[in-house]
């Protein structure tokens, strides 16, 4: 009775809903019961019904078989041939309970796929319009990422000419190759020297016949007069 008044209670605020028939059909947390929902409840009905059945039919079965055994121990085969007779209608009766069983079973599993792929499909929409929402308060639009992509590239190429203005050297290359040229052939730059004072060249000695010093040179040697 206390529940029967809380639920009416709840049916007041809207919050569940009751249908009166065959049976009493509560549904909690929505004030509407749809004929989906009764579709549901009598298939789930209709599956535990069933269920049921198919464990009744089974006890049977066993028992059968038990007492078949038992007539065969007493000899008594018409007994144990009627036992046998049971059984089998009772495996034909089990095999169509159990077929209807698993069509009932299929259904109520696609009908919660059904809701459950409805619920996906209207979480899909609150998604895109939050997406559509963001996109639109943020100003991201195709042609503000292409502005973008293109200052950004423009900005890069400068940053890369400057680097490269910063690494140039200071000298040119070419002068410091002809004086590190002009150090290491000290007698090619010497001849060129002398060209341009107009002496001849053969008249001097080469670099590596000079003496190293002035105690190394030979003097002239003087014979005595007669």
């Amino acid at each position: 009775m206390q529940l029967y008044v809380v639920v009416h209670e709840l049916c007041r605020q809207g919050k569940a809903a009751i249908k009166e028939g065959n049976s009493l059909l509560v549904k909690l947390g929505d004030p509407h019961i749809s004929e989906l929902d009764i579709g549901v409840y009598t298939l789930e009905c209709d599956e535990r019904t069933l269920t049921r059945h198919i464990e009744e039919l089974e006890t049977e079965k066993r028992v059968a078989v038990q007492e078949a055994k038992m007539y065969v121990a007493k000899n008594m085969r018409q007994a144990a041939r009627s036992c046998l007779r049971k059984k089998h209608v009772l495996d034909s009766c089990i095999e169509k309970r159990t077929s209807a069983l698993n069509n009932i079973r299929l259904l109520l599993t696609h009908i919660h796929e059904a809701k459950s792929d409805a619920k996906v499909l209207e979480a899909y929409k609150l998604g895109v319009a939050a997406l559509k929402s963001t996109l639109k308060g943020s100003g991201l639009t195709e042609d503000s990422v292409a502005d973008t992509m293109v200052q950004l590239e423009e900005v890069l190429d400068v940053h890369h000419e400057i680097q490269t203005a910063l690494a140039q050297p200071m000298e040119a290359e070419d002068d410091l190759e002809d004086e590190l040229a002009e150090l290491l052939t000290p007698q090619n730059t010497l001849e060129k020297q002398l060209k341009e004072l107009n002496v001849p060249t053969d008249l001097l000695e080469p670099l590596d016949t000079v003496p190293a010093s002035p105690s190394c040179l030979k003097m002239p040697t003087m014979e005595p007069a007669l």
